[in-house]
């Protein structure tokens, strides 16, 4: 209508940088071998759940005799969603839609019509279920079994596990890296590398050894000495454990899944053991060592996986790119080593583009390149 005033609509832009996965295409393959998917407390007898492995959904549940199977999410008789509506009767998995059931060996073992069941099987995935409550599936893109096991740990006298779960867009090759990026400690973490042994590249497993000072939560000129022995094994799985010189050992897992391209579920898991008091009869001493390691590992946790990670590093593994040619600088720590050991998890028709071999940019003009040798003895880096 004329003289009336036009009115204008605006959408207003998203504030700050662009997250990884939006910006940028996946820069890496879809990666084999064993991701965590969760934890023994989140899949009760009776309970049905579903995850994300790679590009699909997965459904895990376990039976009223505390068996746990993880299956395909969708039923083979009509398709539909098992983590939607479905339940668990004794033992068997039955969908929502027209109650089929599905034995723990994943064949139809019965109907809602009282017929005879169809040659029907969910397709189940290799799982594992160790260290105190943690659940792994194998991924392999062309189906085959597990290539390797995962190592299991003795937790006597630890507290029981406790766990914290993040989501992100990065890669699991991204989150092994950071293990071995030394320059980022001491400039983003403030935790100076004292001291670190060669790295050991065998197979599948990847072992590291350094002490750093690691500054107090809300203590900014404290910190405390704290060795750090760890191994990877492949890109899903990272175990290690925080020793300090008083005694208590802080035992720890960082478990990148990909859930999405180019987006991760992550996962960190903790238990505590911390010595006896003196001067107490030892069952006394141990029973008090074992309350107090329980009250503060959740504590210990977000103090040290999560609060260096979530808190430092996730903001930048949000919106960083990957740069499969970086310009490396002496102090940035072996990570063109690292990427080479990471090749090998990924299928030979999908092999990231690494051209590079690693190059020092402040020695070398941007058109030649170098290899970043390993060291062959202990090292003691700069602090400063």
């Amino acid at each position: 209508m004329l003289g009336r005033k036009r009115q204008r609509w605006y959408t207003k832009p998203t504030p700050g940088p662009t997250a990884g996965d939006v910006a940028f295409p996946p820069a890496l393959p879809n990666p084999t071998g064993w991701f965590c998917i969760g934890f023994s407390d989140e899949v009760r007898p009776g309970k049905v759940i579903t995850r994300r492995l790679v590009d699909r959904d997965i459904v895990l549940y376990r039976t009223r005799a505390g068996l746990l199977r993880v299956t395909e999410a969708y039923c083979p008789h009509l398709g539909a969603h098992l983590g939607v509506g479905g339940t668990v009767e004794g033992e068997n998995l039955v969908c929502p839609f027209h109650r089929f059931s599905f034995g723990p060996d994943g064949s139809c073992a019965k109907t809602a019509y009282g017929k005879r069941p169809p040659k029907a099987r969910l397709r189940q995935l290799d799982i594992r279920e160790i260290n105190g409550g943690i659940i792994f599936a194998w991924y392999d893109e062309d189906g085959r079994g597990p290539q390797w096991e995962l190592p299991e740990v003795d937790l006597t006298g630890y507290s029981p596990l406790v766990h914290i779960t993040a989501e992100m867009p990065t890669h699991p090759q991204e989150i092994g890296e950071n293990t071995v990026d030394e320059g980022h400690f001491p400039v983003m973490h403030k935790s100076p590398i004292l001291a670190i042994r060669p790295y050991t590249f065998n197979d599948h497993v990847l072992g590291l050894n350094f002490t750093m000072r690691v500054p107090l939560p809300h203590l900014p000129r404290a910190a405390m000495t704290v060795t750090y022995d760890g191994e990877l094994h492949g890109l899903g799985y990272t175990s290690g454990s925080m020793t300090l010189k008083a005694g208590p050992v802080l035992r720890g897992w960082v478990m990148p899944t990909l859930v999405g391209p180019w987006r991760i579920q992550l996962r960190f898991a903790a238990c505590l053991r911390l010595p006896a008091p003196g001067r107490l009869p030892p069952r006394l001493g141990q029973a008090l060592a074992y309350g107090a390691a329980r009250a503060l590992c959740d504590i210990g946790l977000r103090a040290t996986a999560a609060g260096f990670v979530l808190n430092d590093d996730s903001p930048i593994w949000h919106t960083k790119r990957y740069e499969p040619t970086p310009r490396l600088a002496d102090g940035d720590g072996p990570i063109m080593a690292y990427r080479r050991w990471a090749r090998q998890f990924y299928p030979d028709r999908h092999q990231p583009v690494d051209e590079q071999k690693g190059t020092h940019a402040a020695a070398l003009p941007r058109d030649r390149e170098t290899p970043l040798l390993l060291p062959d003895t202990p090292r003691t880096p700069s602090v400063g």
